[in-house]
């Protein structure tokens, strides 16, 4: 078997090699042009459309910075809104305003109506929201890809060759994350073997491995009609680009995404044959390239698949598939929860949702907060049009929607009515991904990450700018009007969000150097200032749904502060996500170690209220009620806790709490010899009987006092079984372990 896999691992780095030989292969051509052909590379080069798409393609959807605890996805907001300042600050800065030569009339175009809509109701959540910061920062993110879909309608789609250099920077870019993504491969196959749990760390310089495959679908979907549109070494390159990628998104297995490339191959295969097919010349699309490229495409997945099934990847990627069908994966199951119990947020809140950016503080109440060796807190539903109904109503959905509908509809109608074939094959290159887009949406959050909102509204933008070339303009008016207003509103939105952004790094960025500074036990005077002023009017939840000033509490309390100003950052959190139960739980916990019960139990018993299953919950009640004398209600949390992930302490707990109770059972008991029995039992073994007691009552389904009698019972009847036969204890017939009638 190692053998085979070291055989299989040459066979990689072998045509990772002739990747990189065509590529230089490439590179050398382009130098090595004639001096005419040069020239117009050149100018290609050095056109400004392609530093634009460089920037925002190449650059911002790659960028990442690791002290934060997202490494992408602020930095990306954060760049997206600078450079969206600077262009939009640009014609105060200089005498020649370029917006000026835009067609204005364009933005009379419903389309624009019912984006602006679409922000309009991220601004009035604000007003809803439990937690305006997040609402808030939404609001702006939103606002900011309006502004720059806006600035891609007017001054870039326009520009002559703007669809060529967008593609020639999509296979770029693609290469570029593919072939980071086959390094990570190599390295990790290499180090660790070839199976799907090494797999899932393949994650280019993105989030996750979906995020990563999701990218990797617009780059496959773009390269793949690159093919068709660009010429000469670019063409070339267009294919292996199409290649690679496609199978590192079957290396990924990110399942949404093959369903996703399965129904828009589907559907955008209709419409060709319909609509495409024979406006297509064979110089373009020949039946040779065409049964080329699909030969190659499938021998290459065959051969993955073949490779491989001879090893754990292999016969995990089958059961995947197959748990799809049949809903029986982990990861599934899981978000199925999830999906269940966000629909009680739109059930409450059916109209207007909970406020953007909210679902993540309302569904902390419905007990889906775990505990397992650490806190597992929910940070997205999964679906983002269930996160779009849950926290902008089904006006928000229908309003998301109709957006969509309007671009199909675009699309279709570039299609059927566009004049120039290659207007009609690129506006079916747009509909594939935005099908896809819609597709992988069901199982995942594109909605929230910066580099797919930005393939979005270039989607939108090319397909509005196109629809609107096959109206009839001969009384549209360009009006230049608008143009202060778009740029005040532009700036605006542009502006605030690089301070948003900016502010929600900095918090990010404290905590991760919080966390640095106490494991190298440095002094308060370091660590404070870092904490100080970690919330402000922009941020108060961490990526992980931590509220920050939770964590500044926390650090507080560790450092040594005092009580009273802890308890208050701690309910100024609550304040910021009212349901998370490990602030509250850890606010009880600070009353109790000061010695307010009363305070105690009243945020333990928010914190069952919202986590009725959580272990922490449970064991902290069940202490709390113990300190108050309630040793039955003690045992009635300790029995709903599931020990096996827990540490013996939870043994000792009830040991402690059963001995209390033996001593009440004493006060009861009139034989002496069950006397001793009680006691013996109470105090083996440091505990080990009650271990014994516990999985007793757990597989019988009966108290822990029940089961303690009955040991009792037969330790009694083994040690005195004269005093067995003549007596029976009051005790056995209270606890029902033996009935009235007993002799």
């Amino acid at each position: 078997m190692i053998f085979l896999f070291i055989t299989k691992l040459q066979q990689l780095i072998f045509q990772f090699c002739w990747f990189i030989l065509i590529l230089f292969d490439f590179i050398y051509k382009i130098i090595k042009m004639k001096k005419k052909s040069t020239k117009k590379q050149i100018n290609i080069f050095l056109n400004p459309l392609f530093y634009f798409f460089g920037i925002i393609i190449l650059l911002i959807c790659n960028i990442s910075y690791e002290s934060l605890l997202s490494k992408s996805l602020e930095i990306r907001v954060f760049s997206l809104a600078v450079l969206l300042f600077l262009l939009f600050a640009l014609p105060f800065l200089s005498k020649r305003n370029f917006l000026k030569n835009a067609d204005f009339s364009i933005l009379k175009n419903p389309f624009m109506l019912i984006y602006s809509l679409w922000v309009s109701l991220h601004g009035i959540s604000i007003f809803i929201a439990q937690n305006t910061e997040e609402s808030l920062h939404e609001f702006l993110k939103t606002g900011s890809f309006f502004v720059f879909f806006i600035f891609l309608l007017l001054y870039i789609v326009p520009q002559k060759d703007s669809r060529t250099i967008f593609l020639k920077v999509m296979v770029l870019f693609t290469l570029l994350i593919s072939v980071i993504g086959i390094v990570q491969a190599l390295n990790l196959f290499s180090e660790h073997g070839f199976s799907f749990n090494n797999a899932k760390l393949i994650k280019g310089n993105f989030s996750n491995k979906n995020m990563f495959s999701q990218v990797l679908f617009f780059g496959f979907t773009f390269s793949a009609f690159s093919i068709y549109f660009l010429k000469n070494e670019w063409k070339k390159l267009a294919f292996i680009t199409t290649l690679s990628s496609l199978l590192m998104i079957v290396l990924l297995m990110t399942r949404g995404v093959w369903l996703a490339l399965f129904v828009a191959s589907i559907i955008s295969l209709i419409f060709f044959v319909i609509y495409i097919r024979k406006y297509i010349q064979k110089s373009h699309l020949s039946r040779k390239s065409v049964l080329v490229f699909s030969g190659v495409v499938l021998a290459s997945i065959i051969l993955l698949g073949v490779v491989s099934l001879q090893f754990d990847y292999g016969q995990k990627a089958k059961k995947r598939i197959e748990n799809s069908f049949k809903l029986s994966d982990t990861s599934t199951l899981s978000r199925f929860m999830l999906w269940g119990e966000t629909t009680k947020i739109i059930e409450e809140n059916p109209v207007l949702g909970v406020g953007s950016g909210n679902w993540k503080v309302e569904i902390l109440k419905y007990d889906v907060i775990r505990y397992r060796d650490g806190w597992i807190v929910p940070r997205r539903v999964h679906n983002d049009y269930l996160t779009i109904l849950s926290e902008t109503g089904f006006v928000g959905l229908i309003v998301y929607l109709t957006i969509f509908g309007f671009i199909i509809f675009y699309l279709i109608s570039i299609m059927r009515k566009a004049e120039y074939p290659d207007d009609k094959v690129f506006a079916l290159a747009l509909f594939f991904a935005t099908i896809g887009y819609m597709c992988f949406s069901f199982f995942s959050f594109p909605k929230e990450r910066v580099e797919a909102q930005i393939f979005l509204n270039v989607i939108f933008a090319f397909s509005t700018f196109l629809y609107y070339q096959t109206k009839n303009k001969k009384n549209a008016q360009s009006s230049k009007s608008a143009l202060p207003i778009l740029l005040i509103i532009a700036l605006g939105f542009s502006s605030v969000t690089v301070f948003s952004s900016w502010k929600r790094m900095q918090a990010e960025i404290a905590i991760n150097e919080m966390y640095v500074n106490l494991s190298q036990n440095r002094s308060k005077a370091t660590i404070y200032p870092l904490i100080k002023d970690i919330r402000s009017p922009f941020v108060s939840i961490s990526p992980r749904n931590t509220p920050f000033l939770q964590l500044k509490a926390k650090f507080m309390y560790s450092l040594g502060e005092n009580p009273e100003d802890v308890i208050k950052v701690y309910q100024d959190a609550l304040k910021d996500s009212p349901y998370h139960v490990r602030t509250i739980i850890e606010l009880a916990n600070i009353y109790f170690d000061a010695g307010d019960l009363d305070n105690a139990m009243k945020y333990g018993e928010m914190a069952y209220e919202y986590s009725p299953s959580n272990e922490v919950v449970l064991l902290s009640l069940a202490l709390f009620v113990e300190q108050l004398g309630q040793l039955d209600s003690s045992l009635y949390y300790l029995e709903k806790v599931s020990p096996s992930s827990l540490k013996s302490s939870y043994y000792q707990h009830i040991t402690r709490v059963l001995k209390k109770k033996a001593i009440v059972l004493l006060d009861k008991e009139t034989n002496q010899a069950m006397k001793v029995e009680i006691a013996n039992l109470a105090n083996a073994n440091d505990g080990q009987s009650v271990r014994i007691i516990h999985n007793r009552s757990q597989n019988n389904n009966t108290s822990y006092e029940y089961e303690f009698m009955k040991e009792v019972q037969k330790q009694f009847e083994h040690n005195y079984p004269e005093y067995a036969k003549n007596y029976v204890s009051p005790l056995l017939i209270e606890y029902g372990v033996i009935s009235n009638d007993t002799d």
